[in-house]
Formats: C-alpha cells, sequence, structure tokens
C-alpha cells in the first residue's frame, strides 16, 4: 500500500485561497463549535496550573457561569489531575455555546476558526455574493475605474485624471 504524504508547504497556499474567497465574499469565518470543549479543557487545565483555584473561581469565570455542582465537579477533578474533554463536554451540555465561548475568553483560552461557504447551493451563494456586492459597492467591478482596461504598471504612480481617462 503507498502511503500519501501531505507536505506543510501547502498549507498557506490553501490559506491565500480561502482568503481569496472570503473576499469575494464566498466563504466566511465562523467559530469551530466542534473544538470549543477541547479548547475549554485545554484552558482549564493550563490555568489552573498556573494560577490556581482561586483565580479560576473569580476571574477565570467560574463562579459567574457555573453553578456550584459544576464548579465543584470541574475543581475535583482539576486537583486529581484527572480531567478529562468528556467531563468538560458532560458539564457543558446545561450551558449555551455563547456562554462556553465566554468562559473559554475569560480562561485565556482560543477558539480556532474554520472557513464555511456562505451557502449550501450554488444559488444561495450567487445570492449572497450579489448582496454583498449592493452593501460593499466599492467591491463591485463596475464601480472599479477604468484602469482595468489598460495595462497598468504596479510601481508607477497615476494621477486621478489617468486613472479616470487611461
Amino acid at each position: 500500500m503507498k502511503q500519501v504524504k501531505f507536505s506543510m508547504n501547502k498549507n498557506p497556499r490553501i490559506g491565500r485561497i480561502l482568503e481569496r474567497f472570503r473576499s469575494t465574499g464566498m466563504v466566511q469565518r465562523v467559530p469551530r463549535i466542534d473544538r470549543l470543549n477541547i479548547a475549554l479543557w485545554s484552558a482549564m487545565t493550563a490555568q489552573y496550573q498556573r494560577r490556581g483555584e482561586d483565580w479560576m473561581l473569580k476571574k477565570g469565570g467560574f463562579q459567574r457561569l457555573l453553578n456550584p455542582k459544576q464548579q465543584s465537579s470541574i475543581l475535583s477533578s482539576l486537583k486529581k489531575g484527572k480531567l478529562k474533554v468528556e467531563e468538560v463536554e458532560k458539564v457543558g451540555k446545561d450551558i449555551s455555546s455563547d456562554d462556553q465561548m465566554l468562559l473559554l475568553n475569560l480562561l485565556g483560552g482560543r477558539l480556532p476558526l474554520g472557513h464555511r461557504m456562505v451557502g449550501y447551493t450554488s444559488d444561495e451563494v450567487h445570492r449572497e455574493i450579489q448582496f454583498s456586492n449592493r452593501q460593499n459597492p466599492s467591491k463591485n467591478a463596475s464601480e472599479w475605474p477604468n484602469c482595468l482596461n489598460k495595462r497598468w504598471h504596479p510601481k508607477r504612480s497615476y494621477s486621478l485624471q489617468e486613472r479616470a481617462n487611461p
């Protein structure tokens, strides 16, 4: 069986392609809610090791967002050093995802962002692109100067009159 190796050099290229799609309005950046429990677990264990229980209760947002039963179950697992992602997921079922993201922010963690198409079908994507062009007319090609009809040198500066009448 032949193994396929993926080079890490392609990741920046994929990122640039997705950013180009995002600038056209076809793709949007969204928080990866599916990774929220892992990010919370990582932030909880790191902050507990760095700052301790008192900080997590007061400044870490535990008293603000978790009930006493949830606080005690997480803190007891942290004291034993046996907190698992599944426990964080179990406690997080009772909390909205917005409150979980707030808790993650208070703990100093970061939620990774992903990319998503703006619609499920090509018609929806096309409609969204047209709507975003109406909202931002500078993106619309008909609003751009006539410089697109003429070859322009990228290092030369042009006067406004040259740009308007190529």
